[in-house]
C-alpha cells in the first residue's frame, strides 16, 4: 500500500511524498504539522497556521492516531487528549500521572506543549503541572525518570524503618526497650538518609 502525503505552507512551498510504510508517513506529517487530533476533517494544519497536510492511501485516525509509549517501564493509554500513565510493575499496575496538553496562554486556545500531573499514592505530591514540554515524548521520559526516583525514595524510606524498628525490637529482647526512647529510633532513621 503505497500513502502519499502532500506537503504545503503559506509561503506556496508545495511537495508530494509517498511512504511504502506508515511509520514513515506517521513521521514525516508529525515533522511538518505536528500531533494532530485523531477525529477530523481530510487535511491537518500545523499550531501556527504556516504547514499544512493532506494525504491518500491511509485514514486520519492511521496518520495521527495513538502511538504506544516510546519509554519502557510504564504503559500510555489515549484517554480523549490526555495520556493516562500506568506503572509497568504487573500485579497490579496502578495509575502514577496523567500527560495533558498545555493551552497558550494568551488565547487559550492552541496547544503550547504538554505537563505532567501525578495521581494518587503520594506521586502528586512529586509531579506537578509547574513543568512544560515542549512534545509529549519528553514528558514521558520524565514522567519515567521521575516514577523511579520516587520508588526508589520509597524503598530507601522502608529500609530506614525497617531498620530502626530493627533495633528497637532487639532493645526489646535485651529488655532495655524502655530506655530506648522513640527519638533515638528517629535519630537513627535520619542518619540512614544522610
Amino acid at each position: 500500500m503505497l500513502i502519499k502525503i502532500r506537503f504545503s505552507t503559506i509561503d506556496g512551498v508545495a511537495r508530494t511524498h509517498s511512504f511504502k510504510t506508515l511509520a514513515g508517513a506517521r513521521k514525516f506529517a508529525a515533522d511538518k504539522v505536528g500531533p494532530q487530533d485523531v477525529e477530523g476533517g481530510h487535511y491537518a494544519v500545523s499550531n501556527d497556521g504556516v504547514a499544512k497536510v493532506t494525504w491518500a492511501g491511509c485514514t486520519r485516525s492511521e496518520l495521527f492516531g495513538e502511538v504506544a509509549a516510546p519509554v519502557a517501564g510504564f504503559v500510555a493509554i489515549r484517554d480523549g487528549r490526555d495520556y493516562k500513565l500506568y506503572s509497568g510493575k504487573p500485579c497490579p499496575a496502578y495509575l502514577f500521572a496523567v500527560a495533558f496538553e498545555v493551552l497558550d496562554i494568551e488565547t487559550g486556545c492552541h496547544a503550547d506543549g504538554w505537563a505532567l500531573k501525578g495521581i494518587g499514592y503520594g506521586y502528586e505530591h512529586y509531579i506537578t503541572s509547574d513543568r512544560h514540554y515542549s512534545t509529549l515524548q519528553a514528558a514521558l521520559a520524565d514522567a519515567k525518570s521521575m516514577h523511579k526516583a520516587i520508588d526508589e525514595m520509597w524503598a530507601e524510606e522502608a529500609a530506614a524503618e525497617q531498620k530502626a524498628e530493627g533495633a528497637w525490637l532487639r532493645a526489646a529482647e535485651m529488655g532495655t526497650a524502655e530506655d530506648m526512647h522513640f527519638e533515638d529510633m528517629e535519630r537513627e532513621r535520619e542518619a540512614f538518609y544522610r
